[in-house]
């Protein structure tokens, strides 16, 4: 049998923008929702779970999020037995590491559980979702159309439960169970369409072994990762407050909203450039990577000083007046979105495809050491305040390693140009949005939003176009 052809690219970008949007819109309809009913302290405490229970998953998958893409990327186009051999020795080390840690995770829960500890167990579902889930195989054979329709309908029933059932802040369990139980039922659907590209092939041990190596290279930087994405919530929650961990978990979320869609790009790409790298296609992939950052510094800019902008009247409206502590917060978190933006192009389309993984880890190592030591001493004094600076300096140490083990492929006068255009545009952008606000007599917070972001998106626009046009002008002068 033939291997899996090469799907367009165009085509998975639809499929993946798609996903993302559904990503943004579904907390755009819960987060409002569960701040009303659940309230910010219940909330907190479900994060702080969530938290532990994320560390539990990421051991049950190691580096397979990543090291099962780039594998099956560089395989697809083979035999399809060959393609089933390498997909079943890498989940059969999958399934082994999920039986671990699920025996670890209930012989610890008595320990950390605390007054919630029938709220731990029930998050044991999110931790059999990772260890069953295979999405990791769907995008390295480019096949996002499967992952999308999967999360579309799961996602949608999910919103329709909360509704349903969570009414008050004794309904935290029942949250808890519909977002794990969605997310198990979400890994368990993709395994009903595996058929059609594999077949069941035996395996053995010495087989299995082989990915241990590889894939713990890349569970490191996951590790690390989740070190500076959830540690700082693990630690709010034991040295702050619950109402300090709820205020900084919305706010991160408000944050994460946005940055979905950028983040799809690199889910796209990072399959394409490890095929390239197999044919040391150099030149398409610096195109990639440069052209990739540019529409990412554009969207990410927009959207940071966008959220800055407005703050002060979204979160009264999304959240509720009870909530502006989050709009303090969203002034300096919002940054994160820009850091993040080319961050996420760099990892998932340089130094993961090209298997630059030691540079990869020492990266993300140092950032979290680093986001570690500044929540230890801030966290207490400032609560979660002290963990946005934690994050802010993390996330920019991350970036700059990026940058100089990814140097050789940045084009500079490619990026550094429509970087400063976009900045301006949106300093010009903020500038004005602040003055429209303080002379807008509009009461309704719906509207006064609804004519900020048209305002906002108009200037931005125009402001960058004619950048981007007169840059053009110089040059074709030259």
């Amino acid at each position: 049998m033939k291997g899996i052809k090469m799907k367009s690219l165009k085509k998975n970008l639809i499929y993946q923008s798609a996903y993302q949007l559904l990503m943004v819109i579904s907390p755009l309809i819960t987060s409002p929702y569960i701040a009303r009913t659940l309230g910010n302290e219940m909330y907190g405490v479900y994060s702080y779970y969530y938290s532990i229970a994320y560390y539990f998953g990421i051991f049950a998958i190691l580096g397979l999020a990543n090291y099962g893409n780039r594998t099956i990327a560089k395989v697809k186009a083979e035999r399809k037995e060959q393609l089933s051999r390498v997909f079943f020795q890498m989940m059969a080390m999958q399934i082994c590491m999920l039986m671990l840690v699920s025996f670890v995770y209930f012989v610890s829960v008595p320990f950390w559980g605390g007054e919630y500890k029938a709220n731990a167990i029930i998050e044991w579902m999110y931790i059999l979702s990772v260890g069953l889930d295979i999405s990791w195989f769907y995008f390295g054979i480019e096949e996002f159309k499967t992952t999308t329709q999967r999360s579309f309908i799961v996602k949608i029933g999910i919103i329709i439960c909360i509704l349903l059932f969570v009414k008050t802040p004794n309904d935290l369990n029942k949250y808890t169970a519909i977002m794990a139980g969605g997310m198990l039922i979400s890994s368990l659907i993709l395994w009903s369409q595996l058929s059609k590209y594999i077949v069941f092939t035996k395996i053995h041990a010495k087989e299995i072994v082989q990915h241990v190596k590889p894939n713990l290279a890349l569970f490191v930087p996951v590790v690390s990762l989740a070190l500076f994405h959830y540690t700082d919530k693990i630690m709010l929650g034991t040295m702050s407050t619950w109402k300090e961990l709820g205020y900084y978990t919305n706010s991160d979320k408000i944050v994460n909203i946005p940055m979905g869609l950028i983040n799809g790009l690199g889910v796209v790409m990072l399959p394409r450039i490890s095929a390239l790298s197999v044919s040391n296609e150099s030149n398409k992939i610096e195109k990639y990577v440069n052209t990739s950052i540019v529409l990412s510094l554009w969207a990410g800019i927009a959207l940071s000083f966008g959220i800055k902008a407005i703050d002060s009247d979204f979160i009264p409206f999304f959240f509720g007046k009870g909530y502006m502590r989050c709009a303090e917060l969203l002034e300096w978190l919002s940054v994160v979105i820009i850091i993040k933006a080319i961050s996420n192009v760099l990892r998932t389309q340089y130094l993961i495809p090209m298997e630059k993984d030691k540079e990869f880890n020492i990266s993300v190592i140092a950032a979290a050491v680093v986001n570690v030591i500044f929540n230890y001493f801030l966290i207490p004094l400032y609560g979660a305040m002290g963990a946005v600076v934690g994050t802010l300096i993390a996330e920019s140490i991350v970036l700059i390693l990026y940058y100089y083990f990814s140097k050789k492929i940045i084009v500079l006068k490619k990026v550094i140009f429509p970087g400063v255009i976009f900045l301006v545009g949106g300093i010009v952008m903020d500038l004005i949005l602040e003055i429209v606000k303080v002379r807008m007599s509009i009461k309704s917070l719906f509207v006064r939003l609804v004519v900020e972001v048209c305002i906002g998106g108009i200037i931005y626009c125009m402001t960058t176009l004619s950048g981007m046009i007169l840059i053009k002008k110089i040059k074709d002068n030259k």
